[in-house]
């Protein structure tokens, strides 16, 4: 008898515990909507954009079906993927899941260099272009996108140990003459400009090429987690919180997603994965 009765109190114990457990811990993402409006966006429409970032391949809890089937929900009208995407050891079926039921969505895709500072495989980019992603890696597009006319640049992500100034010259080497191209505003007024960017502290760099919407990955390592000296880190930065996913930057709008590359031994309490959906509008005279 006795024994029913600790086995029935052990079997509450560990109820309890992964109750805890799931309420410390964020196993699904988040969905998070914003709406932005400027002046400098002249679409009859409004713009929505999803981001995600980080999403490393997927698991059976960020099932890659079900997050296109929100995003689909959603409504958006331009996917962008920001950061590392394909999982280290090949299981990439939730990435093949994401792209293929989002086939007939415009995707975009900036790619950061992995822990081992590697850049995605030759076959890999290959196989995103011909499913129809477009890759931009210290490049710039134009799309046509719901009336809408995007001129879209993407930064690839700092080296390890690599100075800022060494990088943002990398970088301007690069992108030639797309740097100047994206600032010459007497060229193309309508379009809207975009900059899309692995590297999240790249501050200096944003304001130079004077974009008005700003789409990266949630600040890390860089920021300190203290409240305060978070406060202080921002202030440094020159960013103006707005809200939990967006900042102010001079006159740039700046939007980041937290990543879904948390892993077993990663997870951080309270901070699930974020799909974030930005509406663009033109803004009201």
């Amino acid at each position: 008898m006795k024994a029913k009765w600790v086995m029935a109190l052990i079997g509450v114990g560990l109820g309890l515990a992964k109750l805890g457990i799931n309420k410390v811990y964020h196993f699904e993402y988040d969905t998070i909507r914003k709406s932005y409006q400027t002046a400098r966006y002249h679409g009859e429409k409004p713009l929505k954009i999803a981001l995600m970032c980080d999403y490393v391949g997927g698991n059976a809890l960020n099932r890659g079906q079900l997050i296109a089937e929100q995003i689909k929900k959603e409504q958006v009208d331009l996917l962008v993927l920001i950061g590392e995407l394909f999982h280290k050891k090949g299981k990439n079926q939730e990435v093949t899941a994401l792209l293929n039921t989002l086939v007939d969505l415009p995707i975009v895709y900036v790619p950061s260099l992995n822990k081992k500072d590697e850049e995605i495989s030759f076959s890999l980019r290959q196989e995103l272009t011909s499913s129809g992603v477009v890759v931009l890696e210290n490049g710039s597009c134009t799309l046509d996108i719901a009336g809408t006319r995007l001129s879209l640049l993407g930064l690839g992500s700092r080296r390890k140990h690599e100075d800022s100034d060494i990088y943002e010259k990398r970088v301007r080497d690069s992108l030639g003459l797309a740097l100047h191209d994206l600032s010459d505003r007497e060229k193309d007024k309508e379009a809207y400009h975009i900059i899309l960017s692995a590297e999240n502290t790249a501050f200096h760099l944003f304001g130079l090429l004077d974009s008005d919407l700003i789409l990266t990955r949630q600040l890390k390592g860089k920021m300190i987690n203290l409240p305060f000296l978070r406060l202080l880190s921002r202030w440094l930065f020159g960013l103006k919180k707005v809200s939990k996913v967006s900042y102010k930057l001079k006159k740039q709008m700046l939007f980041m997603a937290r990543g879904f590359n948390l892993g077993i031994f990663k997870k951080k309490a309270f901070k699930s994965p974020q799909l974030v959906i930005i509406k663009v509008m033109k803004n009201k005279l």
